[in-house]
C-alpha cells in the first residue's frame, strides 16, 4: 500500500475539491430550493464536506505529497538528484523555439514543462532549508498543488491519447485541453509564490524568468468554444460522458 501513497494523496485530494466544486455549483444552480430536503443536492451538498476532513485531512495529504517524493529520494528508492539536474537542463534548452504543434503535442510539452518545473523547484527547496524542509509547510503545501495539478492533466491527456480519437473537436481532447489549460493556471500561481519564498539568487532569477517565457509560449485558444461544445456533448447525452 505504502508504495501508492503518493498516488492516493494525490486522488484523495483532487477528487475531494472537485466534488466539493460540482456540488456547490450544483447547489446554486437550484436556487434557493437547493437547501430543501426534497432534492438531493441538499444531501449530495451537507454529505461532500466531510470528504475534505476524514482519511486523513487534505492538508495533511498535501503535506505527505512532496514529503514522501523526497523521503524516497533521500533513501535512494527514487533517482531525484539526477532527475532535478536532467529537469534544468531541459527548461533552459531553447524555451523561446517556435513550433507548430500536432495532436495533443502543446499539451504534453505543458506537462513535460510542468514536471521539469516541479523537479526543479523540489530541488531548490531542498537546497534552501535541508532536512528543515518538513516543517516548512508553506512550501510544501505549494509543491504539494504542483504535483496534484500534473497528475490530473497527465490523466486527462493519456486518456485522451488513449482513445484515439484524432480531431481538435474529439471531445476527449477538448476535455484534455481544458484540464491542461485549466492545471497550467494554477501551476504558474503556485511557482510564482514558490519562488517569492525565496531568497533571490541566480537559480531563483533563472527560474522566474523561464516562469515568464513559457507563460507567453504555453498558451490556449478557443476556450469559451471548447467549453461550450463540451457541454453540448454532455447535455446531448444526459450522462457522463468520460466513460
Amino acid at each position: 500500500m505504502m508504495e501508492y501513497a503518493l498516488e492516493c494523496a494525490i486522488c484523495k485530494v483532487y477528487g475531494s475539491e472537485t466534488l466539493d466544486f460540482v456540488v456547490d455549483e450544483s447547489l446554486q444552480l437550484h436556487g434557493g430550493a437547493g437547501f430543501i430536503k426534497e432534492y438531493p443536492i441538499e444531501q449530495a451538498y451537507r454529505d461532500s464536506r466531510i470528504n475534505r476532513i476524514f482519511e486523513g485531512t487534505n492538508e495533511i495529504n498535501r503535506l505527505l505529497i512532496p514529503g514522501t517524493f523526497l523521503k524516497k529520494g533521500a533513501k535512494g528508492e527514487l533517482p531525484i538528484q539526477k532527475a532535478i539536474a536532467e529537469a534544468v537542463a531541459k527548461l533552459q534548452a531553447n524555451p523561446t523555439e517556435v513550433k507548430e504543434y500536432s495532436h495533443l503535442e502543446k499539451e504534453q510539452e505543458a506537462l513535460e514543462w510542468i514536471r521539469n518545473m516541479y523537479l526543479a523547484l523540489s530541488g531548490l527547496a531542498f537546497k534552501e532549508y535541508g532536512m528543515d524542509l518538513e516543517q516548512e509547510q508553506e512550501v510544501l503545501m505549494k509543491l504539494a498543488d504542483i504535483a496534484i495539478e500534473l497528475f490530473a492533466a497527465e490523466s486527462a491527456v493519456l486518456r485522451a491519447v488513449k482513445t484515439n480519437e484524432l480531431g481538435e473537436e474529439a471531445i476527449p481532447n477538448l476535455l484534455a485541453t481544458t484540464v491542461v489549460e485549466k492545471s497550467l493556471s494554477i501551476v504558474k500561481m503556485r511557482i510564482d509564490l514558490l519562488l517569492s519564498s525565496f531568497d533571490s539568487s541566480t537559480e531563483v532569477d533563472g527560474l522566474r524568468q523561464l516562469l515568464a517565457l513559457y507563460s507567453q509560449k504555453l498558451v490556449f485558444s478557443n476556450r469559451t468554444t471548447r467549453l461550450r461544445l463540451i457541454a453540448q456533448a454532455v447535455n446531448e447525452s444526459g450522462q457522463y460522458i468520460c466513460s
